[in-house]
């Protein structure tokens, strides 16, 4: 079986790509990945295509930012921003779709980009397309632009059933096309590892901007200090504000619009401010390498994870699950399906300092607790696991090819 991922993003879109096409290949599938960058090739037996944008998708791209930035205030709820429309990326897509139909591949997985479907389509009617959503966009988005997308595509992935119950629910036509695949959790290079048990560490991973929370965060950990001087909060992750238009534009859910303040503010600088009074308690790491992620995972004692937006998935949850570590994370999304409240961590409202400065407190302060949900969580991982993902995802493969 012939495989190819399509996607321009990288983060975790890139890592569940990786992840994926190398469980793939052991279930003997040719693996094709093209991508936009410069791409070391971490496996030997998946082929990296590396496909450049033209200046023309550069522009277009500039321009539509720019349409979005003034409309959205305007029209609150865009359902067709442009970010989202056929223009974008569209030179992009249509030299990817001409050298798929010279490489003649079975299954085309698209990660999260449904405009690139039709373009794809026109050029291959005889592969299986896939689109793969690690977001709940497709819920937002006009009806009558997704419905089309969705007729071309033979197959929907959500990372959660959040997601995936979603989709079915708005677009009931294609409820049978619609699956759940989970992440699984990583796993990285061993190297040394010390654990400081005079202190307590709080370990948060991911983007940071308004929708992750983190100056949630910051305000729980003043409280967190009072109760757990030894307490230090590590913040791992680059700095990468998205622009208002990917969640606040869309949602219609009044908990994440009621972010739309901090994009009118400088956001670094505003945690920064919020950082003063715990300043040594408190370390910004930003991007750091698979072998540092390893030491970090090794010494924490509990991974936080404050989205104020509903998380479609949380791959640090599943990642802290691996080594042992409880989770403290916000109640939505696809959060739920992850952490087992009361038994592998600990879930609080959105956008509430004070239940998450309550539950890191009392993880932080009750060993036995901590302790006991650290072993019920690295039982449950192996529920996340990606053998497992590239399993389903590779009988999925099979499913809708013999249709």
């Amino acid at each position: 079986m012939k495989v190819a991922f399509f996607h321009r993003i990288g983060g975790s879109i890139g890592t569940v790509t990786d992840e994926l096409a190398q469980g793939l290949v052991s279930h003997g599938c040719q693996v094709t990945i093209y991508w936009d960058q410069a791409k070391c090739n971490c496996c030997p037996e998946i082929h990296y295509k590396r496909v450049a944008p033209s200046l023309l998708d550069s522009g277009l791209g500039y321009i539509g930012s720019a349409a979005d930035k003034y409309l959205l205030p305007i029209f609150k709820q865009t359902r067709r921003p442009f970010f989202s429309s056929r223009l974008s990326y569209f030179t992009y897509a249509l030299q990817v779709a001409k050298d798929l139909k010279t490489e003649k591949c079975d299954v085309v997985h698209v990660h999260a980009l449904s405009q690139v479907i039709p373009v794809v389509r026109s050029q291959n009617p005889q592969a299986r397309i896939v689109l793969h959503m690690h977001d709940a966009s497709l819920s937002f988005l006009s009806r009558g632009m997704i419905e089309r997308r969705l007729e071309d595509t033979d197959l929907v992935v959500g990372v959660s059933d959040y997601i995936t119950d979603a989709i079915r629910r708005r677009f009931p036509r294609f409820s049978q096309r619609c699956r759940t695949v989970y992440n699984g959790a990583r796993t990285f290079p061993a190297g040394k590892t010390s654990k400081n048990h005079k202190t307590k560490t709080v370990l948060f991973i991911g983007r940071i901007s308004p929708e992750k929370g983190v100056h949630v965060l910051l305000d729980a950990f003043k409280e967190v200090v009072k109760h757990c001087p030894q307490a230090q909060l590590k913040i791992v992750g680059p700095f990468g504000v998205l622009s208002m238009k990917w969640i606040v534009g869309l949602t219609d859910d009044p908990v994440t619009a009621s972010l739309a303040k901090y994009y009118r503010l400088n956001y670094r600088e505003l945690l920064k401010a919020k950082t003063s009074e715990v300043r040594n308690h408190v370390t910004f790491t930003g991007w750091v390498s698979d072998q540092q992620l390893h030491q970090i995972y090794s010494s924490a004692d509990i991974v936080v994870l404050p989205s104020v937006n509903n998380e479609p998935f949380g791959l640090l949850l599943a990642d802290g699950m691996a080594y042992g570590l409880p989770a403290v994370a916000t109640r939505g999304g696809g959060v739920p399906e992850i952490v087992v409240d009361g038994k592998t961590g600990l879930l609080v409202n959105r956008d509430d300092s004070s239940q998450l400065a309550a539950a890191i407190s009392q993880l932080l302060t009750d060993d036995k607790l901590r302790a006991d949900m650290g072993q019920a969580a690295r039982e449950r991982v192996k529920l996340f696991t990606w053998n497992r993902a590239s399993e389903r995802m590779f009988r999925l493969y099979k499913e809708i090819q013999s249709v």
